[in-house]
């Protein structure tokens, strides 16, 4: 039995997939046509999880992708940080299968732990993060993905990458995972600025929100506005100058933008808050998460000092990438509750930094939520977190924050009657 490539989507993978992927040749590996119409089939089933659209990468065994596709109608239908994450999976999958001996990802899970023999393997091949942010974002998951051909990187060490293998020419491996159905795919809205605050709008509105917050450490703060391709719109700072908030809650702010944008859909926002419990180790089903989309590094420290915070900040018109797992990012929906694009916050406490975010969204009229986890039915930070026999944290909900104390909880508690989602007068 030859081990030839590996296939990866963003979660468990389905017998179907493999029933109904009729395998070429050790020679010949899937079109792309053929793993689009194969994930299609098999997202139909019930597989568990939200019902979403997939995105599946095929790797040849030297780990250089072949073919990234998509389930859903347009590239805006899946979360767009799992592309990278399943390529990551595939490139795993690939990368610690031998021809005698399948690991999964999920396999992975438990050796990668603090204590487990395998601790620290997440940060040994690090996603190439040049490749996973290049080219246009309208050919993300056609045939003419800019994945295609290059080497992603990158250890995922929960489920969704499996090795795949032939024997006597007949590919026998496949992955997909989680249903389709319940997300309606509207075709995805025109990428771009256009449409989004300009920076003036930002500023003016972080300057209002900082100043009207008296929770966490009353510090000045970063905001960072991105495009449903993740692309920076508008950086802005609420203080005198560059120097008046933490430098480092730049990028922070960036990457937190990039989160939220990166795993929110049309029918489900995700605020970076919500994400903390899922990421953390000893039993959080994302554990790793946050080394998936990694921060860009030469775009995050490009450019004149002097210009960070205004309209012509370097970050703008980049791909900054990085997936940030507190406080302080949220979605961006218009009056017609499309998502088009995501804010992120930094510069004080975690919660505080929700705060701040979930007010200036509401100041720049962009929080008609669809919907969310929590339990007023948006992406409002989820306080429920509580220590376990082992003395390990453990959210009830399974998407819970810590609580950062002072009076953080009770003004997040309000805000959906404070500052209410919906299309404003």
């Amino acid at each position: 039995m030859k081990l030839l490539l590996a296939l990866s989507a963003a979660a468990l993978v389905t017998a179907s997939f493999v029933a109904s992927t009729h395998a070429p040749s050790a020679a010949t590996l899937p079109d792309h046509a053929a793993v689009t119409a194969a994930l299609r089939e098999v997202v139909k089933e019930a597989n568990g999880g939200f019902g979403l659209q997939m995105w599946a990468t095929l790797v040849d065994r030297d780990g250089v992708v072949q073919l990234v596709a998509m389930s859903g109608a347009d590239r805006g239908a899946q979360w767009p940080g799992s592309r990278v994450i399943s390529a990551q999976k595939a490139y795993t999958a690939n990368a610690f299968s031998l021809p005698a001996l399948s690991i999964s990802t999920a396999n992975l899970y438990s050796a990668v732990q603090p204590g487990g023999s395998l601790y620290g393997l997440q940060h040994s091949n690090p996603v190439d993060a040049a490749a996973a942010y290049a080219g246009r974002g309208e050919d993300f998951g056609t045939p003419k993905d800019p994945l295609v051909g290059k080497r992603i990187g990158g250890v995922n060490v929960f489920g969704g990458g499996l090795a795949l293998y032939a024997a006597d020419g007949t590919l026998l491996g496949g992955v997909i995972s989680t249903t389709l159905i319940v997300f309606a795919s509207p075709v995805f809205a025109q990428s771009g600025c256009a449409g989004l605050p300009t920076q003036t709008a930002l500023r003016t509105a972080l300057i209002s929100a900082v100043a009207a917050e008296s929770s966490g450490l009353n510090n000045q703060m970063w905001a960072t506005i991105v495009d449903r391709d993740g692309i920076v719109c508008a950086v802005a700072f609420s203080g005198a100058d560059r120097g008046a908030q933490w430098p480092g809650s730049r990028v922070i702010s960036a990457q937190k933008a990039n989160t939220a944008n990166a795993f929110s859909l049309d029918g489900l926002a995700l605020s970076t808050a919500n994400l903390y419990s899922a990421v953390q180790p000893f039993g959080g089903s994302l554990y790793g998460l946050q080394h998936s989309n990694p921060v860009d590094t030469e775009s995050a420290y490009k450019g004149p000092s002097e210009n960070y915070g205004k309209p012509n900040d370097p970050l703008v018109g980049k791909k900054i990438g990085g997936v940030n797992v507190f406080g302080g990012g949220l979605p961006l929906y218009n009056a017609e509750g499309k998502l088009v694009g995501a804010i992120g916050v930094s510069g004080d406490t975690s919660c505080t930094d929700h705060i701040i975010a979930w007010k200036v969204r509401h100041g720049l009229n962009l929080d008609n939520v669809p919907g969310g986890v929590s339990a007023t039915g948006d992406d409002n930070a989820v306080y429920d977190i509580v220590r376990d026999a082992q003395g390990h944290s453990s959210s009830t909900s399974g998407w819970g924050h810590p609580d950062c104390g002072g009076d953080a909880r009770t003004i997040s508690a309000a805000l959906p009657v404070t500052h209410p989602i919906g299309p404003n007068p």
